[in-house]
């Protein structure tokens, strides 16, 4: 579990699954199993070519 109050970011190599896996945390894509909790906000900024 992550502390309260402290930004978090997800970084990784090209084709590694980072939108996959934010996708999957905001409930645009389903999970397979577990279960995600968000308390307070998340927000997202796709990239821009």
């Amino acid at each position: 579990m992550a502390s309260k109050r402290i930004p978090r970011g997800v970084c990784g190599s090209v084709g590694s699954g980072k939108s996959s896996f934010i996708s999957c945390i905001l409930g645009e894509i389903p999970k397979i199993s577990g279960e995600v909790q968000i308390c307070g906000s998340a927000t997202y900024v796709s990239q821009s070519a």
